[in-house]
């Protein structure tokens, strides 16, 4: 929802019960006109996203992507500008999508002073932490443009938009396909929890061969102080019955060492405990353990699932199962 004063942003959460106002916020930057939302998305563990027009000055303005919690506490705050030689004129009426793993895209149409404008995709991670950015078209002379995008079978982001070339001005209809097959992915389903949650999988930051850190595989929504490791495979996904719930890796699978899921102390029994791992790091060596040389492998597709225990269920099935997480390891 867009509004406010002085052309500010605004949004409120409403109870769709009794339609009252559960919360509301306010953006804007020190007066500047032409604050607006341009998309709003829920993730799985239920933060809202939003992404809008934000000032930083009167003639510079970008896209200002914002996470809140269940409440309207916001979670994380992320202004993007394009670099220099670029300016946004558009954003497209479907700008935000929220991704299987707690991650967003955008899209933006920018334009150059060469004469060609361009699309724009932005990458955030579960974080609201801008990990990719990139261009599709823009050569010079040419204009594009993107009016609208959805998600499409085969890990393809499908844009619908324009192109127009100089000198002629003529303009054509184009819908290109991104391939976002080797960006990390949410798949599977998790057991519920003895205490009623859902272990979800994210991650922030991007995988590389040649980093020594910040690509973190995580879960949340776990029971507390409990241990758990990271299951991962390096030949594809399933989904077979697993204690109780669904294993999403196919064999070999490999382990990671045993962590704490932390979270509230005892006596609290709840699912504030959550796990993380830096895949970079541990395929590094810096970790311990014995991870597999293939994660050091720009191209391989690695799939990843939390387990834990859950002393809540009766033996074999006292463990919880994460969603899962399929990425691949790039340079």
């Amino acid at each position: 929802m867009a509004g406010g004063n002085n052309g500010d942003w605004m949004l409120a959460q409403f109870d769709l019960a009794t339609g009252d106002v559960d919360w509301t916020d306010y953006y804007d930057t020190s007066g500047f006109p032409g604050e607006f939302v341009c998309g709003v998305g829920v993730d799985a563990a239920g933060a809202w996203w939003v992404c809008g027009f934000a000032h930083a000055t009167f003639a510079l303005y970008g896209v200002l992507t914002r996470r809140y919690d269940a409440t309207g506490v916001v979670l994380s705050s992320a202004p993007w500008y394009p670099p220099a030689g670029l300016a946004i004129y558009d954003l497209p009426a479907d700008a935000l999508h929220v991704g299987s793993a707690g991650e967003a895209w955008e899209f933006a149409n920018v334009y150059g002073t060469g004469g060609n404008s361009s699309i724009a995709m932005l990458e955030f991670d579960a974080a609201g932490t801008l990990v990719l950015e990139d261009y599709f078209g823009g050569s010079f002379g040419t204009h594009y443009g993107t009016r609208d995008s959805l998600f499409s079978s085969s890990d393809r982001m499908a844009l619908t938009g324009y192109v127009q070339s100089n000198p002629s001005g003529a303009t054509d209809f184009v819908t290109p396909q991104l391939d976002m097959s080797q960006l990390p992915t949410g798949y599977c389903t998790a057991k519920t929890t003895s205490t009623g949650c859902e272990p979800f999988a994210s991650f922030t930051g991007m995988s590389s061969a040649s980093a020594s850190s910040g690509f973190a595989v995580r879960a949340g929504g776990l029971r507390n102080q409990k241990s758990g490791l990271l299951f991962y495979g390096l030949t594809g996904s399933a989904s077979a019955p697993f204690q109780g719930g669904t294993m999403c890796i196919a064999t070999p699978r490999m382990r990671t060492p045993v962590q704490s899921s932390g979270g509230n102390s005892f006596p609290a029994d709840d699912c504030s405990g959550s796990f993380a791992l830096d895949m970079n790091a541990f395929a590094g060596g810096a970790l311990g353990g014995a991870p597999a040389p293939a994660l050091r492998v720009a191209g391989t597709t690695v799939h990843c699932q939390f387990w834990g225990r859950d002393p809540g269920f009766a033996p074999p099935q006292n463990t919880m199962l994460s969603s899962a997480l399929r990425y691949v390891v790039l340079p």
